[in-house]
Order: C-alpha cells, then structure tokens, then sequence
C-alpha cells in the first residue's frame, strides 16, 4: 500500500494475522488455526504466496526510482537519460619478447605476471635480426585486475624453445570492472540534477559523463583566464583517470564544445589516506575481521567523496569505525600521521594507503 513514505508491503506475519482474524470471525472463535492443523496449513501457504506477491509489487514500485533502483531496472532509467552502465573491459599494454631472430610469433600467445594475471597477443608479429619484438597484448580476463604496473608481467604461460623472456617496460591500463549500481546512479543524478544549456558548465559535466569508463568529473570554468574550461576525470572505480580515457575523453567533449572554447581535459590527481588507530574490542571479537569491515567501509566512503570534499573527515572516520561490529572505542587515530583533517586540492581525490589497527 502506498503513504507518505512510499510503498509499504505486507508481510507474512501481517497477511497471516489478518486472515486468521477472519477465519475465526466466519467459523467462530474455537476454529483450529494451530501450525498442524488444515486449516491452519491451508492460511500460512496462502499468506506466504500472498506475502511473495507484496514483495514483487514493492519491487515493481521502486524499480522506477532512481534512488532505489537496481540492475537492470537501473539500466533503463539511465537509457531515459541517454546513459549506459559502462561494462566490465579488458587492460591493454605492451611488452617486449626475446628469441630467436625472425621466429614468428603467433596471434594470441600468452604471458603472465608472477600473480597469474595473463594477458595475450592480439596480432602476429616477427622477431627482428637481433631477436627482439615489441608486441601489444591484452588482459585475457575483463576488469581492472588488468591493470598491472611496469615490470611485472615476465613470465610465459607455455613455454616455447624460441621465446627466451618477457618484459612489459611500462604499465598496462584500461582494465575496468562493470560499473557497479552506486557509480551508475550518480553519474544519472548528476545528469538529471545539472542540466545544460548552451555550453555551460553542466554541459561540460554531462559530455564528461557521456563518456564510457567516465565515473565522475568536476569543471572549472575560467580556470586560466576568459574561455578556458578545465575538466577533471575519475573513472567507474573513482581512480585517477588513465591516459586512454582522458584521451577519449578530450576528443569527445571537442566535438561537443561551443565554438571558440579552450578546453583541458586531465586525470584527477590522487592523494593516500593513510589511516592508523587502536581499537577497543568487544569479547569473541576477531581484530582481522574488524580490520576487514572497516577497510570495506572506507573504500566505500574515498569513493562516494571522490572530487565532492574538499577534506576527509577523521571525525567521519571515526564514526565509520564506531559502527563496525564488535568495535567498543577507540583512541590515536591518525590520519597520515596526523589527528586532524587531510585537505585535498579541489583536483585531488583521495586513495586508501596504509591501514593500521591495533588493539
């Protein structure tokens, strides 16, 4: 039924209750609504097909909210908006192989860092006369597990007489998990809540978001003088945009721009948070799965904050560690060695450090 708050459904309890009143009003009051007995049986199987209808209405209700939305009820309201749920892609890179001069190595052939992260080659390419090859590969699993540093990827998976060793000389980057149902729904609110007009900031904040593996972004009109906009870029895990994406990203909004504008697209520039604190535990209470719990919930928190504050609250994180299961109190925490705020330039979003909880 609908109030002032919404839907509110009926629940087992409440159907059962109801339908056992009125048993008893048509039979009389001496009927026999035990657990065991048929009529009893009969209520409770149909108050809990009742109660499976109530909650698919109450689903049905709120699939229409973008607030409460889910899924793929989330992904048809952001198509009202011209907006799709960026999914799940693979990293890319480079690395270089040693061998045998001229061998040819085939499409495909895989590599892997020392965590078993592999990654493929996506052309065939030759060994020159000194037996070198630069060669592009690309994760072999989606998302931004992918994404691995300078270095690492050094080992081959199925060894070849002719292929003597792997180097990936820099990072390999645009691994991007399926953007999950919180980014989605603000970059819909963000939409919904700023709408453009005739170049203006919003509509360089909706172009930012238009585009795929854009999680959010922040402009500065003005920033270096008449006709200049600068926008700043945050991917669907609230990272620093990679070089790829702000590139995607710059051609985009310069097809979209008004004439005569200078725009300057770039990543958001990050910050560690690091965080340290003794804790206070409630008996039978494990000081990993505190530390689990609360390391969850601050991930959760840097990204629901990513380029919004202007400061990371170690009163908010205080409070985020009181909530954590088992937790009584705590005391000296420090915040990058510090008990007060971390300040963040408006370009700066921070990123989870070091984090240190003692008993």
């Amino acid at each position: 039924m609908l109030n002032q708050n919404g839907f509110k459904r009926k629940r087992f309890a409440d159907i059962f209750s109801e339908m056992e009143v009125k048993a008893k009003e048509v039979y009389g009051q001496q009927i026999n609504t035990t657990e065991r007995s048929a009529l009893g049986i009969l209520l409770r199987l149909v108050a809990w097909f009742l109660g499976r209808l109530w909650q698919s209405l109450e689903d049905v209700y709120y699939s229409g909210h973008i607030h409460s939305a889910t899924g793929r009820n989330l992904d048809r309201l952001g198509a009202n908006y011209n907006l799709a749920r960026t999914l799940a892609h693979r990293a890319i890179g480079e690395v270089t192989l040693t061998g045998t001069p001229l061998f040819s190595v085939p499409l495909g052939f895989r590599v892997q860092t020392a965590t078993n992260i592999i990654f493929e080659t996506v052309s065939i390419q030759i060994l020159d006369s000194n037996g070198l090859a630069k060669l592009q590969v690309r994760a072999v699993e989606t998302g931004s597990r992918g994404n691995v540093g300078a270095g690492t990827i050094t080992k081959i998976v199925n060894p070849d007489a002719n292929v003597f060793s792997v180097l990936n000389v820099a990072e390999a980057s645009g691994g991007l998990d399926t953007e999950s149902d919180p980014v989605f729904r603000s970059r819909i609110l963000t939409k919904t809540q700023n709408p453009g007009s005739s170049g203006n900031a919003a509509d360089y904040l909706n172009w930012a978001l238009n585009v795929r593996g854009v999680g959010k972004a922040k402009v500065f009109p003005l920033w270096s003088g008449p006709g200049t906009v600068k926008v700043v870029l945050a991917d669907t895990e609230m990272l620093p945009a990679s070089i790829e994406l702000v590139n995607e990203a710059s051609l985009y909004i310069e097809k979209m721009r008004p004439i005569g504008a200078e725009v300057t697209v770039v990543a958001a520039r990050s910050k560690a948070l690091n965080v340290s604190v003794h804790v206070t535990l409630a008996p039978g209470t494990y000081l990993q799965a505190v530390t689990d719990t609360f390391k969850n919930d601050l991930l959760v928190h840097l990204k629901e904050n990513a380029l919004v504050s202007s400061y990371i609250s170690i009163a908010k994180i205080g409070t985020l560690l009181l909530g954590v299961p088992g937790v009584l109190d705590y005391n000296h925490m420090l915040l990058n060695g510090s008990d007060t705020n971390v300040l963040l330039q408006s370009d700066e979003l921070a990123l989870m450090g070091l984090l240190t909880v003692e008993v």
